[in-house]
């Protein structure tokens, strides 16, 4: 498979998991979904002060591995410790780009999509340059 169309499936695995397969991730990562929950009192005074947390590496490590899956399937299975790296590097940085815009409310959607795609890039990139020697 050539890089342009992993490229490609790596976006459209994206969009897949950002969007489509998310489901409840999208509302349980959010702070604030947590608090409209409790109905009175503050979210840190309680067992679910932590939650919306889990809610954000569970979507980091979905969509991550997600959009892993072009590499995998155009002959990672060579290449697994770059891969399971990789995955977990990329897991806790979509996190973090999620919860920057989710929870502190600093980024905005465009933002957030274009670190992701920045995201790939890279994957891509790195993959490219480390385990097929390409350049």
């Amino acid at each position: 498979m050539s890089l342009p169309l992993v490229l490609l499936a790596m976006l459209w695995c994206h969009v897949l998991d950002d969007y489509v397969l998310q489901g409840i991730l999208a509302s349980l990562k959010q702070r604030d979904w947590w608090q409209a929950q409790l109905k009175s009192g503050d979210i840190g005074d309680t067992i679910y002060r932590h939650d919306y947390v889990a809610a954000l590496l569970c979507h980091g490590l979905s969509w991550s591995c997600c959009v892993h899956l072009p590499l995998l399937l155009a002959g990672g299975l060579r290449h697994q410790g770059f891969l399971a790296l990789s995955v977990a590097l990329n897991a806790l940085v979509h996190a973090l780009v999620d919860h920057a815009k989710a929870n502190w409310k600093c980024i905005n959607l465009v933002q957030d999509q274009c670190y992701h795609v920045a995201q790939i890039a890279s994957v891509l990139l790195v993959y490219s340059k480390a385990c097929l020697g390409m350049w």
